[in-house]
């Protein structure tokens, strides 16, 4: 994995040991790349490592509903 400061890329071990360390922080870490380098399978591997259940979902599958719910409107402003 690489990141945006044109550092050397980490190995996957590295990816996965740096991520549980910020989750164990109490932080989300946030893995970057092109399509089809294996950002969902890390994700998986990174949530197995740290005993969290975990669900695929990948966006362009759903419409902004699914995930977020339709809209709701303000008691208050009715908008």
């Amino acid at each position: 994995m690489s990141n945006r400061d044109n550092l050397p890329p980490l190995t996957l071990a590295q990816t996965v040991e740096a991520s549980v360390a910020v989750i164990r922080a109490g932080r989300v870490p946030m893995v970057l790349g092109a399509p089809g380098i294996g950002k969902t399978s890390i994700a998986s591997i990174i949530a197995d490592a740290v005993d969290l259940p975990h669900a695929i979902m990948i966006a362009s599958n759903y419409e902004s509903v699914d995930i977020g719910g339709l809209p709701v409107p303000d008691a208050r402003t009715g908008e």
